[in-house]
């Protein structure tokens, strides 16, 4: 399942959030010098509005935008998969926004 945000504690409201975004179509991705695009960029954009929220984007790659939430530089990063190392560093939202899954061309082996 696919979280949308992984984060530190978020500033108030009409303070700037910082959030890391990476090249992960059709989730999150910026071409050339334009805003972010993708189905994460768009909710937040809906849910800023709402909340009255302030987001400064910082492109990043998924290392660096590891390192830039592991020593504060960005309030949040998204998107991000739960796994259980993950849900002991960062606090995750509760409902997962994106389910993916796959399975291989033999069918389920469980």
């Amino acid at each position: 399942m696919m979280s949308l945000c992984i984060s530190f504690p978020v500033a108030a409201a009409q303070e700037t959030i910082r959030l890391g975004i990476y090249h992960n179509p059709p989730l999150s991705f910026v071409e050339g010098n334009r805003e972010p695009s993708g189905f994460v960029p768009d909710l937040l954009k809906y849910i800023s509005d709402q909340e009255d929220w302030r987001i400064e984007y910082v492109t990043c790659d998924w290392d660096e935008c590891n390192s830039l939430l592991s020593f504060g530089e960005i309030h949040m990063l998204s998107p991000v998969s739960v796994s259980e190392g993950r849900a002991r560093r960062y606090d995750f939202n509760r409902e997962s926004f994106f389910v993916n899954w796959g399975a291989d061309r033999d069918g389920w082996k469980g």
